[in-house]
């Protein structure tokens, strides 16, 4: 049964109270208050005004006993009927602190999960939960989704007490798209006791031309060993114990199993043994409603749009991303279903294993004006490559993206390094952003930086005691060199940074002849050819008449 009282009859329910028999038993039981019962709204501070509104609590046997209680804090005065702030952690919204012990009493799970609105629409959630079959771990995030732009922020981390494990990682992406033109940029990062890592990556669409960029770049170093610079390698760096065994491992792969696409009628995977693995359910642009049901008939249901930590049956379900629910499963050997509630759509169920394996093969050939490296790919499923050439040091320039199964060719021109072989690499990457693999899928023989031009056009200034010298920008220079030479024996190099293609020579007299060289250098350091422009002297010398000698006369 269930019951609210309104105080006043218009305003929102001051007591709602539920609960539950089944053949006799107990099943569960709800009671929330707000205001209209003292001392509800409570003030907490005076200004800006922050209240206590509402407090609640439940209870439940429901495949096992489950105890949860939460508030509902409001901060600004009411606009429109709307709260300014709103910080919901009531057990009716899924929220609050929760403590939840399966029949079999095998482990004891708690957990505290809460959302931020403003002005009623929810923008953050955030949730932590710890076991005694496991660690301790937190996820907090943002999402922002206008119909221009959308921003999505996130942390996640775990601490492993038994033996020092530990990581904290964040991400953020922002997306946006316009009439013509469409593009995100992505960065991720993470810390932990097996060192520390970063990466971002920019893509963009031009939707008229077709033209497309992409572009990413990884950092990381383990503790006590070099550095890396290419890949995004934040899976890597989250310690084994603190993964799970699913989808939450990221980037891991256990075997070539394919990536189960749902239907309507709901979708049947398998897993194996252990204390604990992690299943990521994605719907179609938002969190999908679903049942969950696995051996021995141990039941979940989430509800569509979740927002924040729901448990049952030994599973938790957290919002991890803004259509993506994960599933951490304990004791979770058997088969399992995942059946789309009415009126959602999973779009897909996703755990470690369930990443397809593509076939790729690729070759270079020559061209006209450069190269082209044609790939040949098969079994991408929604993934797709990014191809770029590792250069010295293992940073990449990036050569185009593959979309699809089937034959592309990219052409491109091979950038400033040092000549010899050189590999062109794939960076695999799932549908999440995930960069989960990075072969080498062919090499060729680089040609050496090519010799930048002179600048175009150098022009020279003067003023009484300085040359001003200007020069057209040359492409591809990473600086430039400015030589110097002058009547009066002095030879000077200056160095002007790329951006810049104007510099002062000072100490120069009105009466030096000054000769000026300007030329591009590479970013290996290669001086290109050279620019010169002469300034003569400016002093003019006075001329000097002979004086006439008088020639005394006599009379």
């Amino acid at each position: 049964g269930k019951a609210d009282v309104f105080l006043p009859p218009a305003a929102k329910s001051a007591i709602s109270a539920g609960f539950g028999f089944q053949d006799g038993a107990f099943k569960h039981a709800e009671l929330e208050v707000g205001p209209g019962v003292a001392p509800l709204p409570l003030p907490l501070w005076a200004a800006p005004p922050i209240l206590l509104n509402r407090v609640g609590l439940a209870a439940s046997v429901d495949n096992g006993f489950k105890l949860a209680g939460g508030v509902e804090i409001v901060a600004g005065a009411s606009i429109a009927g709307l709260s300014p702030v709103s910080i919901d952690a009531l057990p009716s919204s899924g929220g609050g602190v929760t403590l939840f012990i399966p029949k079999d009493g095998s482990y004891a799970l708690i957990s505290a999960s809460g959302k931020v609105a403003i002005l009623d629409i929810p923008i953050a959630y955030g949730g932590m939960s710890i076991s005694t079959a496991g660690p301790l771990t937190f996820k907090a995030g943002a999402d922002l989704d206008f119909d221009i732009i959308s921003v999505h922020v996130g942390v996640d981390g775990g601490i492993n007490l038994s033996n020092g494990d530990f990581y904290a990682a964040a991400s953020g992406g922002a997306c946006v798209s316009l009439l013509d033109l469409e593009g995100c940029a992505k960065v991720q990062g993470i810390l932990s006791s097996i060192g520390f890592a970063a990466c971002g990556s920019l893509e963009g669409h031009e939707k008229v031309t077709g033209a497309s960029v992409s572009i990413s770049l990884g950092y990381d170093r383990k503790w006590g060993k070099k550095s890396n610079l290419g890949d995004c390698a934040i899976e890597k760096y989250k310690p084994a114990s603190l993964k799970g065994g699913g989808a939450s491992a990221g980037a891991a792969r256990a075997g070539a199993g394919a990536r189960l696409q749902a239907p309507a009628g709901g979708q049947q995977f398998t897993l194996g043994g252990g204390d604990k693995q992690d299943v990521r359910v994605h719907g179609a642009g938002s969190r999908p409603g679903f049942t969950l049901t696995g051996p021995g008939g141990r039941t979940l249901t989430v509800p569509a749009g979740l927002t924040s930590v729901a448990v049952g049956a030994n599973v938790a379900a957290v919002p991890v991303a803004p259509d993506t629910i994960e599933l951490q499963v304990h004791q979770p050997a058997g088969t399992w279903t995942v059946a789309p509630a009415a009126g959602s759509t999973v779009s897909q169920v996703e755990t470690a294993a369930m990443l397809p394996t593509p076939k790729i093969r690729a070759s270079v050939q020559k061209t006209a004006r450069g190269r082209q490296v044609v790939v040949k790919a098969s079994n991408l499923g929604s993934q797709h490559l990014m191809i770029r050439e590792v250069l010295t040091g293992g940073a990449g320039h990036e050569l185009g993206t593959v979309k699809h199964d089937g034959t592309t060719t990219l052409r491109f021109t091979p950038a400033d390094d040092k000549a010899g072989k050189r590999a062109i690499q794939a960076i695999v990457v799932a549908d999440d952003g995930r960069q989960v693999a990075s072969p080498q899928i062919a090499t060729y023989t680089a040609p050496g930086p090519a010799t930048l031009p002179a600048p175009r056009s150098v022009t020279l200034k003067r003023t009484k005691s300085a040359v001003s010298v200007a020069w057209k920008k040359v492409a591809g220079a990473d600086h430039y060199r400015v030589k110097v030479t002058a009547s009066d024996g002095r030879l000077q190099i200056l160095t002007v940074a790329g951006k810049t293609t104007r510099t002062t020579v000072p100490g120069v007299t009105t009466d030096d002849n000054v000769q000026i060289k300007v030329s591009a250098v590479s970013k290996l350091g290669k001086e290109g050819r050279a620019k010169a422009a002469t300034s003569k002297p400016t002093k003019k010398v006075a001329k000097t008449t002979p004086k006439k000698k008088k020639v005394a006369t006599k009379k």
